[in-house]
Formats: structure tokens, C-alpha cells, sequence
């Protein structure tokens, strides 16, 4: 990779009973801006407990199998 490149990161996310989606994509999306990497796809199971299984979370399944195939580099 060229230093003039990005590095194109996913992101999943997860609902919690104290923790939106949406309040999880603030810090995350900061560290990216600040080091200069692209998101390129949010993975995101809306009320989806993160102790499920990844049968029961497809956001999360996708993102794992796009890891698989290096959709994205972090």
C-alpha cells in the first residue's frame, strides 16, 4: 500500500440497552478521520445483542466473511 493511500477499514456495530448504534459511531468514526483511514462499509445489527452467535447476527456475519475476501484492510 502507498503511503498516499487509505486504509479502507469496516465497522460493525451493536445495540445494547445503554448503547445505540448510533452513540457507537462517534469515537470510532474520530479515530478513522485522525488517522487517515476510509470507511468503506458499517456493519450494523440493530437490537441484536452482541452475545449472540453469528447465525443470529448477520450484520456481523457479513462483516467477517469481507474480512475473509479483504474488502477492507483494518
Amino acid at each position: 500500500m502507498q503511503h498516499s493511500e487509505k486504509s479502507k477499514v469496516g465497522k460493525a456495530y451493536r445495540s445494547r440497552d445503554d448503547l445505540s448504534t448510533e452513540n457507537q459511531r462517534l469515537v470510532p468514526a474520530q479515530v478513522a478521520e485522525h488517522r487517515g483511514w476510509l470507511i468503506v462499509q458499517t456493519y450494523e445489527d440493530q437490537g441484536i445483542s452482541g452475545a449472540k452467535g453469528r447465525d443470529q447476527r448477520p450484520a456481523f456475519d457479513q462483516l467477517l466473511k469481507d474480512a475473509v475476501q479483504r474488502r477492507y484492510d483494518i
